[in-house]
């Protein structure tokens, strides 16, 4: 961006990356994951007639990284209708649906390949175990084998306060991995800063 003030923080985030630091230096994908979520907001956040085109190639390439990166493509998906809803105004429609249609295109450009090749294995466009993520009911359940015994019927046998104590207790995971893993704790006061000078980008 040849913004000096930029170039500094980046540098500083990337050096004091907290919980991170011990895997950047690994054969893991996490400074892969990084590079890409960082580009994926970039573009978001820069008004580029390109932007759905580059956002759904990233996406595809975050989703390769990560079975989570799947997520990205919602990501995606909500940020281009936020960036075009302007308050519903005459052309939403027509200016959403071309770019919705050349994230998705590109999206399946990345992932397409990918998609075919679990067709013709476990025939379901991702892995067999990725749609049974929902009757996962504790996270060792992730590692289970064969995947089939996953099921809803499993789930169901684990009984209501098996559901309420799993809920309330990633619920709980997730705010203290919020705090302390992506925000570092210190970094928070900055993420509340930030989202308060640049509310205006999805207004």
């Amino acid at each position: 961006t040849q913004n000096r003030q930029n170039s500094l923080v980046s540098g500083l985030l990337a050096v004091f990356s907290g919980y991170y630091v011990a895997f950047l230096a690994t054969t893991d994908n996490f400074g892969i994951l990084m590079l890409l979520g960082a580009l994926f907001f970039f573009i978001l956040a820069n008004e580029n007639k390109n932007a759905p085109l580059l956002l759904g190639l990233v996406s595809g390439l975050i989703n390769l990284a990560r079975a989570d990166g799947a997520l990205w493509f919602g990501l995606g998906l909500a940020g281009l209708l936020i960036r075009n809803v302007q308050a519903l105004k005459p052309g939403f429609v027509k200016k959403t649906f071309p770019a919705v249609g050349l994230f998705i295109l590109a999206y399946l450009l990345v992932m397409g390949p990918w998609m075919l090749r679990n067709l013709s294995i476990w025939g379901t466009p991702l892995t067999a175990a990725g749609g049974r993520v929902l009757w996962l009911t504790s996270y060792e359940d992730t590692f289970s084998w064969p995947a089939d015994q996953i099921t809803m019927q499993h789930w169901l046998a684990g009984g209501w306060s098996s559901f309420w104590g799993g809920w309330m207790n990633a619920l709980r995971l997730n705010i203290l991995s919020a705090l302390g893993v992506q925000a570092a704790f210190w970094l928070l006061p900055l993420i509340l800063v930030g989202l308060r000078q640049m509310r205006s980008h999805v207004q």
